[in-house]
């Protein structure tokens, strides 16, 4: 189970995601993205951004729709 902090981490960690990809969107004037990611990962280049990798796993489709598939926290669990 997640702490408070864990939580409000991750929660943040999806927004800064989902801002980043809906930003890139909008300054490349896209309305789909090319080449979506539908499967885990932390390498935030693979969605076209220029963020550093992330601690939990993401996935992005089509639409620019962002889901979180781990927290990053899961193996710190005890």
């Amino acid at each position: 189970m997640l702490t408070e902090e864990e939580k409000r981490a991750t929660d943040e960690e999806l927004k800064l995601v989902q801002s980043a990809v809906e930003k890139m969107m909008r300054d490349r004037r896209l309305t789909v993205i090319p080449t979506p990611v539908p499967y885990p990962t932390d390498d935030m280049s693979l969605f076209g951004l220029d963020i550093p990798n992330t601690k939990g796993t993401y996935m992005l489709d089509e639409t620019g729709y962002v889901t979180q598939a781990t927290t990053g926290y899961e193996s710190e669990e005890t």
